[in-house]
């Protein structure tokens, strides 16, 4: 496994961005065979991270990754002899804003776009987590001792798979689907002994 990471400051400080390149071998990963040999793969990926201070208040950040995971031998019955392995999505994709100070109103949104992803080690449709899109936002006010805010999590409730899990018993598959956390309101305060 080797990764190699770069962040460097642009425009007088006004922005900043982060690079992360990553290389990874698999050896012996487990994966559903009548016999479960082992299986080899390669992951390679790179994500990205920027953020522009356009006033003293108000700030904007973006963030993309990608990851090519594949099963470099794979002893199944597929037509495909290098599945993608499962796991993490090939995709991600990440914009917001924020807006406040170090101390009085403030406020962030973010907005995720994540693609489709192999969820179980059989390749298999079913077993596929589709894309999906995501909004949080948190608006709040700090002084220098407390703090409240209200946070909103999957704010439009979209509804998304989170996990896919099967498993085999003497006649049939069994599948199980985790759905992602829906809407989430919160009202938190905070206070910081001095």
């Amino acid at each position: 496994s080797a990764q190699i990471g770069w962040q460097a400051s642009w425009f007088g400080g006004d922005l900043t961005t982060r690079t992360a390149l990553f290389h990874t071998k698999v050896s012996e990963r487990f994966h559903f065979v009548n016999n479960h040999i082992g299986a080899r793969g390669l992951a390679r990926g790179a994500e990205l991270e920027a953020e522009y201070r356009l006033s003293r208040l108000w700030r904007l950040n973006a963030g993309a990754g990608w990851i090519d995971a594949n099963f470099q031998y794979y002893r199944y019955g597929n037509t495909d002899p290098t599945p993608p392995m499962p796991g993490a999505p090939e995709r991600t994709v990440l914009v917001g804003a924020r807006y406040g100070d170090a101390v009085g109103w403030y406020g962030t949104i973010d907005a995720y776009r994540v693609s489709e992803a192999e969820s179980a080690q059989e390749i298999s449709p079913k077993k596929r987590r589709p894309a999906y899109n995501l909004v949080d936002f948190r608006v709040g006010y700090r002084k220098d001792e407390w703090e409240l805010a209200l946070l909103v999590t999957n704010a439009f409730d979209q509804t998304y798979l989170d996990r896919v899990d099967f498993s085999l018993n003497d006649r049939f598959y069994d599948t199980r689907y985790r759905l992602g956390d829906p809407r989430r309101t919160e009202l938190r305060w905070q206070y910081e002994w001095k």
